[in-house]
């Protein structure tokens, strides 16, 4: 299954690119010209290669590759835009990355951002990591749109997975969410 298998992760690539750009950061301030260009070489290198082998042209997305082969998985998660945060896409990439997020058949359901977009063979509105909302995957897709300068869609997503908290009184500390209905899913919550 594509599902259970080691792979390359989106997620970790784009993490590597911003714990690079911090320590740029903290290279400048101490006045370490050496260090800032290794760190800039090994961005460049890393973005170059989520670019190259990650980025499914088809699918307008990022993907997950196999440790073995690094075939792209071609599963849509909330993953497939963390490289916005990174800086990773081009401007052409990003287009795409928001046209994705905001296509109601994918991920712009009531609400948003499922684990796993509807149009996806495995999603599942209630089961772990196939479809319910969660709010830390939430908050990094916000943090890249905000990077990105996608600032509506970013406030949008806010306002939507702030509703969730309202919904029912068993709704305010919950961990995942049905998409479609904003039930708490899976019995998860404190």
């Amino acid at each position: 299954s594509k599902y259970n298998q080691p792979v390359e992760p989106v997620d970790a690539a784009s993490l590597s690119c911003i714990s690079r750009m911090i320590a740029i950061k903290t290279a400048e301030l101490l006045g370490d010209t050496a260090q800032t260009a290794k760190l800039s070489d090994a961005i460049t290198r890393t973005r170059d290669s989520v670019n190259s082998l990650m980025w499914n042209k088809t699918g307008r997305v990022y993907n997950d590759l196999t440790q073995t082969g690094h075939q792209q998985l071609g599963v849509k998660t909330p993953v497939s835009f963390y490289p916005l945060l990174a800086e990773i896409p081009t401007s052409e990439q990003k287009a795409d990355l928001v046209a994705v997020l905001t296509d109601p058949a994918k991920f712009w359901l009531h609400y948003i951002v499922p684990t796993n977009a509807q149009d996806e063979d495995g999603f599942s509105a209630t089961a772990y990591w196939r479809g319910p909302v969660w709010y830390r995957t939430n908050w990094l897709v916000v943090r890249s749109l905000i990077t990105a300068g996608k600032y509506q869609i970013a406030k949008d997503i806010i306002n939507k997975t702030l509703a969730l908290t309202t919904l029912t009184p068993e709704s305010y500390c919950r961990e995942v969410f049905d998409p479609v209905t904003g039930s708490p899913a899976d019995g998860m919550g404190v």
